[in-house]
């Protein structure tokens, strides 16, 4: 006499989907699995994407793990999620920096980023150029919205010192003391006589009897109004 027993076991489906911008090992689609086996789901983002996490049937705490471990306990449907991101190239022109600081930077598709210009010392931010808002050219910091590549340069501006001096008996426009102008700015000193003055010569960087007298800003400069009593 014989006895046989014909045995069997629950199996449940593992259904696996994938959001824009990449795949999964193994491949989307439904998956037969027999209860209590462990099923290690890898996800793998496209070129510009990253993944984001797995939503579905994950277990708890477990969201962002890549592999994540799926136990065939009932049927489950697990998805990988996926976000699109963009380059923001970064550069700044002679006299300054920027942060984030020049170069390549990857972003979330929607993230708005903060760029702040830093001048050098005897520089001043003159603006950016390039894929920024219209109208918030000269906005510092600056903010990008990333829904595209994107490319930003800070520009900066030469600044030189004119030192203005008047003698005794006058003054001048602009008045005595320190200014600073940007580079190959053309600068107008006008020379204020007093009473009982007239004025009569420039020096220092600057020459003649010419008044007013223009200064090119090609380099610091230095000027003095002279005067001398009438008569």
């Amino acid at each position: 006499d014989k006895s046989v027993t014909a045995n069997f076991i629950r199996q449940y489906t593992l259904t696996v989907a994938a959001g824009t911008g990449g795949t999964t090992d193994p491949s989307p689609g439904e998956h037969i699995f027999d209860t209590g086996t462990e099923v290690n789901i890898t996800a793998t983002p496209d070129t510009n994407y990253r993944f984001s996490g797995w939503t579905g049937d994950v277990p708890s705490g477990h969201e962002n793990d890549n592999p994540i471990t799926i136990t065939m306990d009932s049927d489950k449907s697990v998805t990988a999620n996926f976000i699109r991101q963009y380059t923001l190239t970064v550069a700044a022109g002679t006299g300054g920096t920027t942060d984030p600081s020049p170069g390549e930077h990857i972003f979330d598709t929607g993230t708005e980023v903060n760029i702040t210009a830093t001048p050098d010392t005897n520089y001043r931010f003159s603006g950016w150029t390039g894929d920024v808002p219209s109208g918030h050219e000269n906005d510092n910091p600056i903010t990008i919205t990333m829904d595209s590549d994107k490319s930003v340069t800070a520009n900066f501006i030469r600044q030189y010192t004119l030192t203005v001096a008047a003698g005794t008996g006058g003054t001048t426009d602009p008045s005595p003391g320190t200014h600073l102008q940007d580079s190959g700015t053309q600068v107008t000193i006008t020379a204020i006589p007093s009473s009982g003055y007239e004025f009569s010569s420039w020096g220092e960087d600057a020459s003649g009897t010419t008044n007013p007298i223009t200064i090119t800003m090609d380099s610091d400069k230095s000027v003095i109004a002279n005067f001398k009593k009438k008569g």
